[in-house]
C-alpha cells in the first residue's frame, strides 16, 4: 500500500511544482534577493538600469536574465549593468551550478579582486551567453 501512495505522489508532484520568475525590482529589490529567493528551475528577471551589485549564485540552477531573454534585443544587454564598483567579484558561481543555470543579457562591469573580477566560477559549470563583460579587473587570473 505505501508504494502505491509513494508513486501517486511521485506522479502528481511534479505537475503541481512549476517554476516562477522573480521579477527585479518589481517582486524582490535586489538582484541577489531575487536569487535568495529563487528555488531549482526558477527564473530571475532584471528589469533595465544599473545596478550597484556583487551577486553570488549558490547551490541552485536557476535562469538570470535580462529582458534580453524575452526581447531578443541586444540594447537589452547594454541596457542591464551590474556594476561592483570595484569593491570585489561581481558574479560568483559557487559549488554545484550546472549547465542548466543560465546567466544572460547582461553588462558585468567594475570588478576588482586577486581571481575573477567580473564572473568567477568554483565548482560550477553554468551556461553564459549573451554577456558583455567589460571594465573588470584581476591582479592575478580572470579579470
Amino acid at each position: 500500500m505505501l508504494a502505491y501512495v509513494i508513486l501517486a505522489l511521485l506522479i502528481v508532484l511534479p505537475g503541481s511544482i512549476s517554476a516562477r520568475i522573480i521579477r527585479v525590482p518589481d517582486d524582490q529589490q535586489t538582484i541577489q534577493a531575487g536569487i535568495d529567493a529563487a528555488n531549482n528551475g526558477d527564473t530571475v528577471l532584471v528589469a533595465p538600469g544599473r545596478y550597484n551589485a556583487r551577486i553570488t549564485i549558490r547551490d541552485r540552477n536557476i535562469t538570470l536574465a535580462s529582458r534580453y531573454l524575452l526581447s531578443g534585443d541586444f540594447a537589452d544587454i547594454a541596457r542591464t549593468v551590474i556594476d561592483g564598483n570595484d569593491q570585489g567579484r561581481v558574479v560568483s558561481f559557487v559549488n554545484g551550478n550546472d549547465r542548466s543555470t543560465l546567466f544572460t543579457g547582461f553588462t558585468v562591469t567594475g570588478g576588482l579582486t586577486n581571481y575573477g573580477g567580473g564572473i568567477y566560477l568554483l565548482g560550477s559549470g553554468p551556461t553564459i551567453r549573451r554577456v558583455a563583460v567589460v571594465g573588470n579587473e584581476a591582479s592575478n587570473r580572470g579579470g
